[in-house]
């Protein structure tokens, strides 16, 4: 499926397979690892949750319908994440430079998919909820 096509159809109340507790456990670390591999990759560091392609390739410009679409995701929203985490993700999936690696924004999708949830804690914390919003625990980072 197609990133922005995966992400317009984000909706807690639709989560097709709700996943137990662990596996939202282990996304947030897939999440943390993909995203520590990305900065080794190229050389960059970014704040986890934020827009990676605008250093990794800061000239790199979606069509403007489609950012707009990525922009309007109703994500399930947790105190401070919003949808720049899916127009990250689409950015990752579309531009050149990073098409056809793996995805740091993945595992976060894919937590919202399940029907979970995640927020972010004084910039070094992602609390992990899962789809009844229980929090899970958190995983640290040095710039979430």
């Amino acid at each position: 499926m197609d990133a922005l096509e995966r992400v317009l159809r984000i909706r807690r109340e639709l989560a097709t397979e709700r996943w137990p507790p662990e596996r939202f456990r282990q996304a947030a670390a897939e999440g943390k690892r993909r995203w520590a591999e990305a900065e080794d990759l190229f050389g960059v560091q970014w704040s986890m949750l934020k827009d990676a392609v605008a250093l990794i390739s800061p000239d790199f410009k979606m069509p403007p319908a489609e950012e707009e679409a990525a922009w309007s995701v109703d994500v399930p929203g947790m105190r401070n994440v919003g949808p720049w985490v899916a127009v990250s993700f689409v950015r990752w999936e579309r531009c050149p430079t990073t098409a056809g690696l793996p995805n740091p924004y993945e595992p976060w999708i894919e937590i919202w998919e399940h029907g979970g949830g995640f927020s972010v804690e004084h910039g070094q914390f992602v609390d992990v909820y899962d789809s009844e919003f229980t929090p899970l625990g958190c995983i640290v980072v040095r710039r979430a």
